[in-house]
């Protein structure tokens, strides 16, 4: 049996060997008239590669070019729905890219049949060139500093002191051509929610960042950029937030120059804003007025001190307003001048004497306009001494009681006084008529007389001449007597 088949396959091979191909020949033949063979295209994705080797010395980035391929296919029709993209590799080296113009490079794609043997029978490129056009663009890095981007910062009783980040800059790098959108880099926060996660004052936790345009927009794509870091490390201080009033206490040292007066202080702001990590329990802050670093010694105006408030806050509270201005009121002096129209006199005998003063003694001072206000001649208390003195016209010293917070700067103070004897009123004149007898016819009548001490003077005891008073009018002090008064002296 085994020798009939090897005789088989050795003897006359040759024309069994023709007759195997010329039957082989005839079966594609016929195959192909009943089955031809069809072109369909599919598009391959393009992969490019090596794109860190192009950013490698920071140079230029990859921006854009085709995503596909087209790829011509030739199958039999029978089996033209079964090709598909997945029988191709398409790869684009970014580093072999040629041209002038950085935003129009040629570049070569490589595509290699991964699957589809004994499908397909052929394939080209469509358009007979595996070259396609890409963009590039310059490849810069710039740095920015890190800032919080505060989406709300109303809350009540609290406000930011300080805020860190960790690193303070991020270095942001891509297309040159992209960067024009680019305006910082930020941290989004909202101090509400910061808020609730504190503990003694501070809030420390790593917050993404994120890239904002000119108009503080947040951008939407950043893929094209890389940054050297997507988080930092943010540290949040808040204070607690009161307002007390600022006080002033005491006056300032040194005295004014002569004729002036200090006439009291006034401070701004009238209010300061504390500021603490802790709750804060303080509910003022004073100034004593020796303490402000000024000596009014020889002033004679106002002026306007400056205080570094950093020197009055209590421990662990901080005052958010650096200075306050004190303002120290120098004012002139008031003058004023008082008659004295009536005197307190001593020492007088008022059954004997009258007592006129006939000159207007005055006095003028000078002091504070609260010194001054509601002086009268009686605040002076003015006085003088007559014992011993008897009729006639004197000369004699005043003394007054200054008040408190005055100064004299001009008077007369001599009174001009008229001492008189009060005058008494003469008796009064009785006639006695003689009586009368009868008399003989032969006896002649004797003439009436008036007999010589009949006639008296009675004067009613307790009676005398009182010279009325005279009412001055008011005027000014002068030292040259008007007019005549008669004061009634105390006893």
């Amino acid at each position: 049996m085994m020798e009939k088949i090897r005789s088989f396959f050795t003897k006359n091979w040759g024309p069994k060997l023709l007759a195997v191909l010329i039957g082989i020949a005839a079966w594609i033949v016929v195959f192909n008239i009943q089955d031809p063979t069809t072109v369909v295209y599919v598009d391959v994705p393009i992969k490019y590669i090596n794109e860190n080797l192009l950013l490698k010395n920071q140079e230029r980035v990859f921006l854009s070019g085709p995503a596909t391929v087209s790829i011509s296919v030739t199958v039999h029709t029978s089996q033209s729905d079964q090709v598909n993209s997945s029988f191709f590799e398409c790869i684009a080296d970014l580093t072999a890219s040629t041209g002038a113009d950085i935003t129009r490079q040629s570049l070569r794609t490589e595509v290699e049949q991964i699957g589809g043997q004994g499908l397909i029978l052929d394939w080209a490129y469509t358009r007979g060139d595996p070259f396609v056009t890409v963009a590039l663009d310059e490849y810069v890095s710039k740095s920015f500093s890190v800032s919080a981007k505060w989406d709300s910062m109303e809350v009540e009783g609290m406000q930011l002191r300080s805020i860190q980040f960790s690193p303070e800059t991020i270095r942001v790098s891509g297309p040159a051509s992209k960067f024009t959108n680019v305006a910082a880099v930020k941290v989004p926060l909202n101090l509400s929610e910061v808020a609730r996660y504190l503990t003694n004052g501070v809030f420390e936790g790593k917050m993404p960042i994120k890239i904002y345009d000119a108009a503080d927009m947040p951008l939407s794509d950043i893929t094209s950029f890389a940054l050297s870091t997507e988080f930092v490390t943010t540290r949040v201080e808040i204070d607690n937030l009161v307002s007390v009033p600022l006080r002033l206490y005491g006056v300032p040292k040194g005295t004014p120059a002569e004729g002036y007066y200090y006439n009291g202080a006034t401070v701004q702001p009238e209010n300061l804003t504390l500021l603490s990590l802790n709750p804060i329990s303080v509910d003022s802050i004073t100034i004593p007025l020796s303490d402000a670093g000024f000596d009014i010694n020889g002033l004679t105006s106002s002026v306007d001190v400056t205080v570094d408030l950093s020197g009055y806050e209590p421990e662990g509270v901080s005052i958010f307003e650096e200075t306050a201005t004190i303002h120290i009121e120098i004012s002139a002096n008031s003058t004023m001048s008082f008659s004295f129209y009536s005197l307190t006199m001593e020492h007088t005998n008022t059954a004997l004497y009258n007592y006129m003063l006939r000159n207007r003694p005055y006095v003028t001072v000078s002091g504070t306009e609260a010194a001054i206000a509601g002086l009268t001649a009686e605040n002076f208390n003015p006085k003088i001494n007559l014992s011993g003195l008897e009729a006639g016209t004197y000369h004699v010293p005043i003394s007054i009681t200054t008040p408190d917070g005055v100064t004299i700067t001009a008077s007369n103070l001599t009174a001009e006084i008229q001492i008189t004897y009060i005058e008494t009123a003469p008796p009064e004149t009785t006639t006695v008529p003689p009586e009368t007898e009868s008399q003989d016819e032969t006896t002649a009548p004797e003439d009436e007389s008036t007999v010589p001490g009949d006639e008296t003077t009675e004067t009613e005891p307790g009676e005398s001449e009182t010279v009325p008073e005279e009412t001055p009018s008011a005027e000014e002090p002068s030292t040259e007597p008007e007019g005549e008064e008669e004061t009634n002296p105390s006893p």
